[in-house]
């Protein structure tokens, strides 16, 4: 069909179809799985995709429906908004390594999951703003922070910030720094 569209067809009028895309690793999907458990269903551990998607539609008697997929994880860019700054390295500190596949009524971490640094450096330095800089798994953690090498009309500095509590999926954030 047309560019973005799909066509399933579907043998009854009811129920929900749950759709996934770009997910590596479903291994923990089973025939005859409650729909409760595989709504809970973490992402694998480690980065959060970029690509991953899921979208949820309930079923009726419409000839045809249009899903609103959402991306699994939060998109974290870097805005500069000064001309005398250099950015060296940027670290965010206590990043959870695992979502879930589909959004939760409240957005929650993975019971268990274990958390991380993840860091980026950049030689050379970086002047201009940055999209895509990380990808992070949907979360509520309150002690995630962020630190960024930075050097200042020649002068090394540490910025160093909180990040929400709450970093919700199919979300972006900007770390912004400005001449303040």
């Amino acid at each position: 069909t047309a560019e973005n569209q799909y066509q399933i067809d579907v043998t009854e009028k009811k129920g929900t179809l749950y759709l996934l895309a770009n997910v590596p690793k479903l291994d923990k999907i089973t025939e005859g799985m409650y729909e409760e458990d595989f709504l809970q269903l973490p992402t694998a551990e480690g980065d959060a995709s970029p690509k991953a998607m899921s979208g949820i539609i309930p079923i009726g008697t419409d000839a045809t429906y249009a899903i609103d997929m959402k991306h699994g994880a939060a998109r974290i860019d870097l805005l500069i908004k000064t001309s005398n700054v250099k950015v060296k390295n940027i670290r965010i500190n206590h990043v959870a390594q695992q979502g879930y596949l589909f959004a939760q009524d409240v957005v929650q971490d993975v019971p268990n999951t274990s958390f991380t640094t993840i860091s980026q450096q950049f030689d050379p330095f970086i002047t201009e703003s940055k999209f895509g800089l990380f990808y992070l798994h949907e979360q509520n953690n309150e002690q995630m922070t962020v630190n960024i090498l930075t050097e200042i009309d020649g002068i090394e500095k540490t910025l160093e910030s909180q990040l929400p509590e709450v970093i919700k999926r199919n979300h972006v954030y900007s770390l912004e720094i400005t001449e303040s």
